[in-house]
């Protein structure tokens, strides 16, 4: 009996000290959680909050009354739908072209020699490091020159090469994919007759599936939040995608303290602003939760993690 008491406090004090581990643990996680999770819950709750709780400093979480017309008037003055599929031509056609090109281009850099690979590769990483702001003046000219401006070229043909907004990226992650894939079916492939092409599109191209809803999520993303370059390159307020619109709807917010007292149904207020804020995430938020468990499934497969 003596020789068992030792034993089992060391079997209590390791469980007492796991117990305590997970404790800070969890409590952690919850304190890093907030930190995300808080500009979400402030943007929801001051988008339903009618402009006296927003005035009223004792109003902080939880509102008086929910204020509806908020997203009327947002949806309203976002011109909602017209300026939804510009978002939706820009984004999808150049998430599109992204997969395409990124894709056959990292197998290239995976699969074969050519001169000067290494320098090519050189720039499509230089091509991660530099932020679009130094060369879009070069860029600009181009355009114009090419008659481009107030069009949505700028912004979806480049993407059909491998450039356009974090093309470099997305090559670098093939790449990496295609590396640590197996040459065995490639190899049979080719024995069967199968040229560069016919394994590409048949092996290689296909197995990538989580590789590319991982540049799919990312590309989406990407290109519906991108704000810099749609103003750069459409002049005309009509071609502007959804996130180009915010700034407008924060400008006649800071203008709107004669419009909010004499018709406050359609004044612009911060839960208006709050909700056009919503309203232009909800559609990458949405496609977010149906493909969330392949997008993290590609970040673990296609070697970043390494």
């Amino acid at each position: 009996m003596k020789k068992l008491l030792p034993d089992k406090v060391s079997v209590f004090g390791k469980i007492r000290s796991f117990n305590i581990f997970k404790l800070f643990t969890y409590l952690f996680l919850i304190i890093i959680s907030y930190v995300f999770i808080y500009p979400f819950l402030y943007m929801i709750i001051t988008s339903i909050k009618s402009a006296s709780d927003l005035f009223d400093i004792s109003v902080n979480w939880v509102p008086t009354s929910i204020a509806w017309n908020n997203y009327v008037v947002a949806f309203n003055n976002l011109n909602y739908n017209s300026h939804l599929m510009n978002s939706l031509i820009i984004t999808v056609t150049s998430t599109f072209g992204h997969i395409l090109s990124c894709s056959f281009i990292g197998y290239g850099f995976a699969r074969y020699h050519f001169p000067l690979k290494s320098l090519w590769f050189v720039l499509v990483v230089f091509a991660i490091i530099v932020p679009p702001q130094v060369i879009i003046l070069p860029l600009y000219l181009t355009y114009r020159s090419m008659g481009w401006l107030d069009t949505f070229a700028p912004l979806i043909l480049p993407t059909l090469f491998g450039f356009g907004l974090r093309g470099g990226l997305f090559i670098f992650i093939y790449r990496q994919f295609y590396l640590g894939l197996p040459n065995d079916l490639e190899n049979a492939a080719k024995i069967d007759g199968c040229g560069f092409m016919g394994a590409y599109a048949r092996i290689a191209f296909p197995v990538a599936r989580t590789t590319s809803l991982l540049v799919l999520v990312l590309s989406l993303v990407w290109h519906w939040n991108d704000y810099y370059e749609p103003v750069m390159y459409l002049g005309k307020a009509k071609y502007w995608p959804l996130p180009s619109m915010l700034p407008s709807i924060y400008e006649k917010y800071q203008s709107a303290a004669v419009d909010l007292m004499q018709n406050p149904e359609t004044a612009i207020t911060e839960g208006v602003v709050m909700a056009a804020t919503f309203l232009v995430i909800f559609p990458v938020l949405l496609i977010y939760c149906f493909l969330q468990k392949q997008f993290i499934q590609g970040i673990e497969r296609s070697g970043l993690v390494e």
